[in-house]
């Protein structure tokens, strides 16, 4: 990529150590908070924009092309966000954050009070059948408007059918049903950290089983890539939302593609 060692570009594997803690940190980028607030209440009103720093050093190959009038475009390359501007197109690999600023956080939701207790990955999120009837939950991204930082949460409700092992769920003012085995479409959410603020993620939803115990898996929050919330995973951004129209919503997951950990 750089054509420099790990000494020059920073970058000696996916995780570093912070010097302060000694606890693993990524090493591909940094995703910070506003460092100007006004507190206003509850609120933390951010007085400038949040650091979104890429770690990576040295100059890229594709930089050098752009700056002799080569146009490239870069695909599938790890350590690529936040994009830089360069004479090309670039679409984010490896490494590239999701909504929650982390490497792909999955949720899965099951009754099975024994499956919960195995820790997996992700977020494990206990449900409970009320007749034929879930009320639940998506973990969404940190509030940042709040002085406690606490999770946005959305309301989702599930209804089952077993006889036709499948589910109607009902999440950010849409309704869809779901069979046992198949993933559903992009489906785009909307969360509200308070002030009139809306942030847009897209996900897919994938139930593994209905009975005796009902398990789903959601993947993780992505970018709207219509409304990205974050500097988006392609360069020039300004063409991001005429590819999501053009190729339909997609999402990238930490390793480029739709990771299915099933």
């Amino acid at each position: 990529m750089t054509g420099s060692n790990p000494s020059k570009h920073n970058i000696f594997d996916f995780l570093s150590r912070d010097p302060k803690t000694y606890l693993p940190d990524l090493s591909s980028a940094r995703i910070g908070k506003p460092k100007k607030t006004l507190s206003l209440g509850k609120y933390n009103i951010p007085l400038s924009k949040p650091e979104i720093k890429g770690l990576r050093k040295s100059i890229p190959f594709w930089k050098i092309l752009g700056q002799k009038g080569i146009f490239s475009t870069i695909l599938r390359v790890p350590i690529t966000f936040p994009p830089e501007k360069f004479k090309g197109h670039l679409l984010s690999g490896m490494c590239t954050p999701d909504l929650k600023g982390s490497q792909g956080t999955f949720s899965f939701y099951t009754s099975d009070k024994e499956r919960i207790k195995k820790r997996e990955g992700g977020i494990n999120i206990p449900v409970t059948l009320n007749g034929n009837k879930i009320e639940t939950y998506i973990s969404g991204p940190e509030n940042n408007l709040l002085q406690n930082d606490e999770e946005i949460r959305l309301p989702l409700r599930i209804s089952i059918d077993k006889n036709k092992e499948e589910a109607l769920l009902e999440v950010s003012g849409q309704k869809f049903k779901l069979e046992k085995h198949t993933f559903s479409g992009w489906k785009k959410l909307t969360f509200r950290p308070g002030l009139g603020i809306k942030i847009k993620a897209i996900c897919r939803f994938y139930i593994s089983q209905i009975h005796p115990h009902f398990e789903m898996y959601l993947t993780p929050l992505n970018l709207d890539p219509e409304k990205p919330a974050l500097p988006f995973y392609f360069y020039p951004r300004k063409n991001s939302g005429h590819l999501a129209v053009k190729a339909r919503p997609c999402a990238r997951a930490p390793g480029g593609q739709i990771i299915r950990v099933l």
